[in-house]
Order: C-alpha cells, then sequence, then structure tokens
C-alpha cells in the first residue's frame, strides 16, 4: 500500500512538470500509464492478499465458545 502512495505523488509531481513544461505532454502521457497499470496491478495484488488473509483467518481461527 505504501507504493500506491508513492505513485500518486509521482504522477502529482509528473503532472506539475508538465504544466511547468519541464516534460512534453507525450512523456507525461507515457510515463502516466506506466503508473497508472502499476497501480491496477498493485490495487489487483493487494485485493488477492487480503481474500486470502481472510480465508486463513477463517480456516485457523479458534471457534468462539458458547456462552
Amino acid at each position: 500500500k505504501e507504493r500506491l502512495s508513492e505513485i500518486k505523488e509521482v504522477v502529482k509531481s509528473l503532472y506539475s512538470d508538465k504544466v511547468k513544461g519541464v516534460i512534453d505532454e507525450d512523456t507525461f502521457i507515457e510515463l502516466q500509464a506506466s503508473f497508472k497499470d502499476e497501480r491496477i496491478e498493485l490495487m489487483d495484488e493487494i485485493d488477492n492478499l487480503e481474500a486470502k488473509q481472510k480465508t486463513v483467518n477463517k480456516l485457523y481461527s479458534p471457534p468462539l465458545a458458547n456462552v
């Protein structure tokens, strides 16, 4: 999840550089698309890991005591 925050900050910086004319629009679009793809992959991976964790928790959690 830390990398997702990093990507967000990098894209903001890239946009700022584009507005300032430090990088051209084509470069911005290419880099933004690359970071977008990485973000999607990371989000999918996080979802998969969280689902696996829920399964593990269900399998290995102690049964609730009948009170």
